[in-house]
């Protein structure tokens, strides 16, 4: 049977299909609109996180404005250093990364980083939502960081900070509901939160008898607006948080010259964990004598011992029956999966943006306030090592920002 169709018809008919296919495809184009923008792994619309840094020295500029560029989440404004030669420093900065050909593709020109004359423009910008501050004077971080709490701002400050200061800056955190951390890298580098998962998978070595922390670095330069303790050994102690959440430290001994403090400190004291007394030693050189620096952590348990060698990334699980095991850490993706990458700098930040983007950042876990003990920690060293103005050598604050 043949079935024929008028021209009247066939026209009919593609009129029908067209507007179908219009309909169908005008429907798709709205739906893809409305889809995330998958190849930046933004949503649509999304705000960027503005984020200032104080402080454009060496550590500043090298690590914390070189991570935050790398940060699509984040538009950055640097607060320019007082003085004509630290401003040049921080425009050739500039022009190096730029020029660099190893920079990575997907990091900003350093030209588009929007630069502050003046502290007091930034405390007024309710656009800046968090500020790095890493100046050269320790001294001067705890008024820049009570400055930007009172102003609505999230801080993140570079260690050192006295107990007292570190308390008051929290309660004014806690009042405004905003965050405020302390710079404590080595708490997110990889190897360590290995270490912490490899004490628990070892119970069979017993009781945890005693640890000994060693930070030496060879030849570095000496520092004299802080001692070596405050300028090394509190990484130590921020490691001992994460392998062992110390709460409680007693009977703190100075075993080095108290006069040598700018080059060496080395202390011993006792930590509690499970109701045990451990013994600790804790040792740490600005100007190590020997032919490379040494970054180790021992733990000595009651049937043998976890060492990591944090440089060489090599952990040596060794029991009293002569058995040894050696491994080396950072490789496979697996390992990267699960703790991360060795740009501890780096997740630290992202962590503290990432908290301050759930906009109720102060009821969520702040590094000060599992590390306050550090601080204390800290004060209760410099009293023994009877030394008190330290930040006021070589250093002027009106310049050296």
């Amino acid at each position: 049977m043949k079935i024929f169709i008028s021209n009247i018809e066939k026209s009919f008919v593609l009129v029908l299909i067209f507007l179908f296919t219009s309909s169908n495809l005008a429907c798709a184009i709205s739906v893809a609109n409305l889809r995330p923008a998958l190849t930046t792994g933004k949503t649509l619309n999304k705000e960027p996180i503005r984020v200032a840094v104080i402080g454009v020295g060496k550590w500043g500029s090298d690590k914390i404005v070189t991570n935050l560029m790398g940060n699509d989440k984040v538009d950055l404004y640097v607060v320019l250093p007082r003085s004509d030669a630290n401003k040049e420093i921080w425009s050739q900065f500039k022009i190096n990364k730029d020029a660099d050909p190893n920079k990575p593709k997907s990091t900003r020109s350093y030209a588009d980083i929007i630069e502050i004359q003046d502290i007091n423009k930034l405390l007024i910008n309710p656009d800046i939502k968090a500020v790095f501050i890493t100046t050269r004077d320790p001294e001067s971080h705890f008024e820049l960081a009570k400055k930007c709490l009172l102003a609505g701002k999230n801080v993140s400050i570079a260690k050192p900070i006295r107990g007292a200061h570190a308390k008051e800056l929290l309660e004014i955190a806690k009042e405004k509901n905003l965050l405020v951390d302390i710079g404590l890298q080595l708490m997110y580098d990889p190897d360590v939160l290995y270490l912490k998962d490899c004490i628990e998978g070892n119970k069979h070595l017993g009781k945890i008898t005693s640890v000994e922390l060693d930070l030496l670095n060879t030849k570095s330069t000496v520092d004299k607006t802080m001692t070596a303790f405050d300028n090394l050994g509190v990484h130590l102690l921020s490691m001992l948080q994460v392998i062992m959440d110390v709460r409680e430290v007693s009977d703190i001994k100075i075993t080095s010259n108290p006069d040598d403090c700018f080059v060496r400190v080395n202390t011993n004291f006792n930590v509690y964990k499970d109701g045990s007394r451990i013994p600790v030693v804790l040792n740490t050189d600005n100007r190590y004598p020997g032919t490379s620096d040494c970054r180790q952590i021992k733990i000595i348990f009651e049937a043998g011992s976890i060492e990591l060698d944090i440089i060489t990334r090599q952990v040596v699980i060794e029991e009293k029956t002569g058995e040894s095991i050696t491994m080396v850490l950072g490789q496979g993706d697996d390992y990267i999966a699960k703790y991360g990458d060795k740009n501890a700098v780096g997740r630290e930040i992202n962590r503290f943006l990432d908290l301050i983007e759930k906009k109720d950042a102060f009821s969520h876990a702040s590094s000060l306030v599992n590390t306050l003990w550090i601080w204390d920690f800290v004060d209760r060293v410099n009293e023994l090592l009877v030394f008190s103005n330290k930040a006021t050598v070589g250093i002027d604050p009106k310049t050296d920002i």
